[in-house]
């Protein structure tokens, strides 16, 4: 349904909510009748734990466990958990808490987008959605799930893990991840990478084998990756067919020798710790990354 016409489906119900605290203006600290409108409807939402009193007329919703929180066309939420961090829900987003405790904070975002700042150690956090969970590891960043349940997360500070269907991708700050129901995360890349990467790296994440556009969509981003663009070269040494990774590692190579010991024929055989440690040597981390394999 377009926005407008969502948006028209809540005139009545906005007016009179409009009208009604217009008519009854209360002074700073004082608004107890406000008070009580915005817990009824806090109420109203179905899973919410309604807390009162705070700073006097203050009024807080505490989703519980395994609720649903929704948002509609117009309205907004904010979610302080804890020592955490903060999540900012937008407009049309259906958002579940799954999780938490101590170790553990977990949500499921089924549709909409959030904003997640997390300053909680790492693999603390994590958000479910229909085709990856992202993995906070110190980060910011905004996530977005779609009506078909692909996902779109752009990291703003820090990094994610995205992981799915046996893939795994690491986005950093200022690189940007997509996901898809059935396939898993793609491969991550700069923002600001070269013009059509986005759109090549969508067609050898997520087409067949025998797709004839593949080679022209891997010539696009090994003749014009940069030095900086390792980080998706990387990624894509343990994806694609047998041909095209090869073609990757002598790109790489190139870009970011690897270091003594990594050999092709056991990157190409996708020995893991050989393609780990070409990873340590690209400097690309600011030290989670010995933390997260340790935790393996």
């Amino acid at each position: 349904m377009p926005i407008i016409e969502a948006i028209a489906g809540f005139h009545d119900e906005l007016t009179l909510i409009r009208r009604d605290i217009h008519a009854h203006p209360e002074l700073g600290f004082e608004e107890r009748r406000t008070s009580d409108l915005v817990a009824a409807k806090l109420t109203e939402f179905g899973g919410i734990e309604v807390h009162r009193g705070l700073g006097k007329t203050g009024v807080v919703g505490r989703l519980r466990v395994g609720k649903w929180l929704e948002t509609d066309a117009v309205s907004r939420a904010r979610i302080e958990a804890g020592p955490v961090g903060r999540v900012e829900v937008d407009p049309n987003t259906r958002l579940q808490l799954v999780e938490a405790r101590g170790g553990e904070h977990r949500m499921s975002l089924s549709q909409g987008t959030i904003h997640a700042r997390i300053w909680a150690p790492p693999k603390i956090f994590f958000v479910n959605t229909p085709s990856a969970t992202a993995i906070d590891l110190g980060c910011e960043y905004t996530l977005n799930v779609d009506l078909s349940g692909g996902g779109l997360i752009r990291v703003t500070l820090g990094w994610v893990s995205f992981e799915g269907y046996g893939r795994e991708s690491f986005i950093p700050d200022g690189a940007v991840g997509t996901t898809r129901p059935g396939a898993g995360p793609g491969t991550p890349y700069y923002e600001d990478a070269p013009s059509g990467y986005g759109q090549a790296l969508s067609i050898l994440d997520y087409s067949p084998a025998d797709d004839a556009r593949r080679a022209g969509a891997l010539d696009l981003i090994l003749t014009s990756a940069r030095r900086r663009d390792a980080l998706t070269l990387w990624h894509l040494l343990s994806r694609g067919t047998p041909a095209e990774r090869e073609r990757v590692y002598d790109r790489l190579a190139v870009l970011a020798p690897p270091p003594e010991g990594v050999t092709r024929s056991a990157v190409l055989g996708g020995d893991k710790r050989a393609i780990d440690q070409w990873w340590d040597s690209l400097g690309l981390d600011d030290g989670w990354w010995k933390l997260w394999k340790k935790a393996q």
